[in-house]
């Protein structure tokens, strides 16, 4: 993550979408099945607005900006400019932000708690 934010790529972390993809053809990778099983845990524990699995680390990585071999972790890890608007209140990047009429400058999640609260 820093070799990205030294590159330019994001500013903060919460500006970034990690992906994962498996190398040497490994039939699994720890932090792919991470992501598979909890990505919400991934993107909060990694601080970044989103994370995903690309498969084979030869999938496409078009508009991918920069990508790390991680050869401990049997994966490569590619990171990019986060995908949608930036929440306010979260600062996380949703491409869903907006979604709420009642709250069209937050993502879904934020969404509901404030509406959870406006409702108390």
């Amino acid at each position: 993550m820093e070799q990205a934010r030294s590159a330019g790529i994001i500013g903060h972390s919460l500006d970034a979408k990690v992906s994962f993809g498996i190398s040497n053809h490994q039939s699994r990778a720890k932090l792919s099945e991470y992501v598979t099983h909890d990505r919400a845990r991934v993107q909060d524990l990694l601080i970044v607005s989103q994370a995903d699995n690309v498969g084979d680390a030869a999938a496409d990585t078009a508009g991918s900006v920069a990508s790390y071999d991680a050869p401990l972790l049997n994966c490569t890890v590619t990171v990019s400019k986060a995908e949608g608007a930036k929440c306010e209140r979260c600062w996380k990047y949703d491409i869903k932000v907006g979604a709420d009429p009642n709250h069209p400058t937050v993502c879904p999640r934020c969404a509901s708690v404030l509406n959870t609260g406006a409702a108390a």
